[in-house]
């Protein structure tokens, strides 16, 4: 028995990989971390962001833990980009969540117009900058295929807007496909969901949507012009976004046996769940059943 702090050599060889949850943001991501928490704890997620100043830690604040306290954790989430792995000591891998361009910028628009914190809101307001202008007066290359930015890693954010190479879309489909155990889409949300379960030892993963911005645009409301302007800057990401969802067919089909029906079967287990979540909190019961995990992460 080792009583030691230092995981010994056999501990660490049983250890499943750490998950690095790539969340680029306004994809759904804060409704996984509501799922993560249930299945890790608190303390089993190491929450990050390049910028200090926002969850007061950084990825690479997470390589200067001593070694026992990296062990601690399961997960590593924040809106960093592509190339975490190279820095830290531990085995991991990555999972992400890419959406539909046009709904994303959207998103995006409503979300920098709620929070007053956001770098781009003070802009927004005192220039009264509708959709259009949001994306055509290039305030940000986040606005810029910044899905497509973010999946190749630091280098991708130093084109100028408008300015992202075409090798960009291969180099992170390639990264997605060689580095990532999981990929889904926000508009798949229910079958990434399942894929996590079956890869992670997730246990019924149900959930209640977070985030939701209230009273924002929807894309049947933008105009013609709107529309083709937030196309025109993001071709690169509905290109990688099709690849996203692609992908997430041949890892479903790969992993998940009688998927239609787990997936008929899921979708009314968490309507369900949504209703007693309405009515106030789950029974004990519930939450209990919740935490049950069927098998071992990552395994087959």
């Amino acid at each position: 028995m080792n009583l030691g702090l230092q995981p010994s050599a056999a501990e660490q060889a049983l250890q499943p990989p750490l998950i690095l949850f790539l969340h680029i943001p306004k994809t759904a991501g804060s409704t996984v971390d509501v799922v993560m928490y249930r299945e890790y704890g608190e303390d089993g997620i190491f929450w990050c962001h390049p910028d200090p100043n926002m969850v007061g830690q950084t990825p690479a604040d997470f390589n200067k833990l001593p070694e026992h306290r990296r062990q601690r954790y399961r997960v590593v989430k924040g809106h960093f980009p592509f190339g975490l792995h190279r820095e830290i000591k531990t085995p991991s891998t990555y999972i992400t969540i890419l959406r539909d361009p046009v709904e994303r910028i959207i998103s995006h628009y409503a979300y920098v117009k709620e929070r007053t914190d956001h770098y781009l809101h003070q802009r927004v307001q005192v220039e009264k900058l509708n959709l259009r202008d949001y994306v055509q007066q290039k305030l940000s290359v986040e606005l810029d295929n910044g899905q497509t930015r973010m999946l190749v890693g630091d280098r991708g954010w130093e084109p100028k807007f408008g300015q992202c190479p075409n090798e960009f879309l291969n180099i992170a489909k390639q990264n997605l496909y060689t580095h990532f155990a999981a990929v889904g889409t926000t508009e798949r949300f229910d079958e990434l969901l399942l894929l996590l379960k079956e890869l992670l030892g997730w246990s019924l993963p149900l959930y209640e949507r977070r985030k939701v911005s209230q009273n924002r645009l929807t894309r049947d409301r933008i105009s013609a012009d709107t529309l083709t302007a937030i196309q025109s800057a993001n071709q690169l990401d509905q290109q990688l976004y099709d690849y996203a969802s692609q992908r997430l067919d041949e890892l479903i089909q790969e992993h998940i046996r009688f998927f239609p029906a787990k997936r008929t079967a899921f979708k009314v287990l968490n309507r369900l769940y949504i209703n007693w979540v309405s009515r106030g909190r789950p029974s004990a019961r519930l939450l209990q059943a919740l935490k049950r995990r069927r098998k071992p992460p990552l395994s087959k």
